[in-house]
């Protein structure tokens, strides 16, 4: 269970897995480990796992082998594996001396939405930005993103959702009432600091203990409308 997927490579024996950590061992033969380190932790593969693998406290994930071993991995050519292994290698080292990888890691990015055929359109889904998208709804549900945005961008967040309701729209979902003891994300919250953000632009009918959370959220969420 986990925030985000990491995976990793183990080379030197260093690694054990145990409670909620699991191991993964190549038995088919034309795949380089690195090539599938590469891919397992690209920004496709991490949309992917996250609509296979079941939420659950905040906005954690329950990263388990049934899911893990849905997902699609694809045998390239053995060019495009070495490519994706060749960065690996760097982005490894440099990590390595605490360094900043963030170009190297989006260029595995593209390798790998290359290597799946995706299309513009499709890789704006894994990558936008959701300041910066524009469209008119009249209806949208808020589930777990809320509580995943760094504190600071609450007020922008209820500004952003306004302005992407259409007239009459609603903002439907679900928000955590309770501050969490670590760190988020998921970051918590109360009714007075949401009615706060939400005042100026909507009018609130509805933030009330939420009545059907699910068992792990009992008595931790509000409804709003």
């Amino acid at each position: 269970v986990g925030m985000l997927p990491n995976f990793m490579i183990d080379t030197d024996n260093h690694i054990f897995g145990g409670g909620t950590s699991h191991s993964i061992r190549l038995t088919e033969k034309g795949y380089l480990y690195k090539y599938i380190l590469g891919v397992l932790n690209s920004k496709l593969m991490q949309w992917i796992i996250y609509d296979l693998c079941p939420v659950k406290m905040g906005n954690a994930r329950k990263y388990g082998l049934d899911y893990i071993k849905k997902l699609p991995i694809k045998k390239a050519e053995i060019k495009i594996q070495n490519e994706v292994a060749e960065l690996v290698d760097k982005v490894i080292s440099i990590k390595k001396d605490g360094l900043e990888t963030t170009d190297l890691e989006n260029q595995i990015d593209q390798l790998v939405y290359q290597l799946y055929e995706l299309t513009d359109e499709e890789i704006k889904i894994i990558e936008g930005d959701f300041f910066e998208h524009d469209g008119q709804y009249d209806l949208i549900l808020e589930q777990t993103f809320f509580c995943a945005l760094d504190q600071s961008l609450r007020e922008k967040y209820a500004e952003k959702m306004y302005r992407l309701l259409k007239p009459g729209g609603k903002l439907a979902g679900v928000l955590f009432n309770c501050v969490f003891e670590k760190d988020g994300p998921p970051f918590g919250g109360s009714d007075k600091e949401y009615f706060e953000y939400f005042k100026t632009n909507f009018e609130i009918k509805v933030m009330n203990q939420c009545f059907n959370s699910i068992a792990p959220r009992n008595g931790n969420e509000l409804f709003i409308l």
